[in-house]
């Protein structure tokens, strides 16, 4: 009941905030635990704060830039663990968050590999409050077809919230090509392997959340989704994959009717009727001034 764990931090010029994290993991009321921070090319003060903390099961590795599946397959190739813990650089774990979770493993482990989650809390940006999480996660939703549909609209699960057999990935690497979505992928892979989970409900991961995201950032994300689709069919069955395709144009095709409708809502009011006298009078006025 003691197997080791191997945590895999990649991080990339977060030295403002892997200190905080670090401190979540050498906090673990569990202590049979290995911690590979695999800096993936930080030009920040990273290394230095993870070396003023001493302790050998902290192991820091410095690679080339190359985002943040490629560390973690960098991670996943050097770990030594029964079990691996995911975490980023910005998140934290519950203090029992290892030893509650490698418990229930260890009770239910069998030839079948296996997955625990836990629940979580959010952490707000730049601060130590907590709060709700922002979907529910649920036993129900533990599945292929869910996590398959379901996923952004529904709910998603923080990497962090669970605890995996270190088998799972002798089938899956994170792909390098990516830079979006890669955790969605991961869960789908790993739920059409021969797998057991089990949920617990209890908050024993911090996810932190920024406070907005910039119009430019939401286009940005659009595009690398598109990238996303674009792969899944490397992922999934291509059957699921094409009616999943049908599913999303489908979806999109419903938004944009809708979004038709409320703009023809809005043409009716007095609102709009007022904002367009007025707009024309602006505009015949300064076209007067102008001559």
């Amino acid at each position: 009941m003691n197997p080791l764990i191997s945590i895999i931090i990649p991080t990339y010029n977060r030295g403002h905030l892997i200190g905080e994290t670090l401190d979540s993991v050498l906090r673990q009321t569990y202590n049979n635990w290995e911690c590979l921070i695999i800096d993936d090319g930080s030009e920040d003060n990273s290394e230095e704060i993870v070396n003023a903390l001493n302790d050998q099961r902290l192991i820091y590795y410095y690679k080339n830039h190359g985002e943040r599946s490629s560390a973690r397959n960098y991670g996943l190739e050097r770990a030594q663990g029964k079990y691996i813990q995911f975490l980023d650089s910005d998140d934290l774990l519950h203090k029992k968050k290892l030893e509650i979770s490698v418990f229930e493993a260890e009770k239910n482990y069998t030839k079948e590999k296996i997955i625990i989650l836990s629940n979580f809390q959010v952490l707000m940006d730049s601060s130590n409050i907590t709060s709700n999480p922002y979907c529910e996660i649920n036993e129900n939703l533990l599945n292929y077809k869910d996590i398959l549909y379901k996923w952004d609209d529904i709910f998603t699960i923080p990497i962090h919230c669970g605890l995996f057999d270190c088998r799972l990935f002798e089938e899956f690497k994170f792909p390098t090509y990516i830079n979006y979505k890669e955790d969605w992928l991961m869960w789908l892979s790993l739920f059409q392997q021969d797998v057991k989970f089990y949920f617990i409900d209890e908050p024993l991961a911090f996810y932190r959340i920024r406070k907005s995201i910039s119009q430019e950032e939401k286009v940005s994300n659009i595009k690398k989704e598109m990238r996303v689709l674009q792969y899944l069919g490397e992922f999934i069955p291509a059957k699921d994959c094409a009616d999943f395709y049908f599913y999303t144009i489908e979806k999109k095709y419903n938004q944009i009717l809708q979004l038709q409708r409320s703009l023809n809502n809005h043409k009716k009011t007095r609102t709009y009727k007022f904002s367009r006298v007025l707009n024309n009078l602006i505009t015949h006025f300064r076209d007067k001034y102008q001559q």
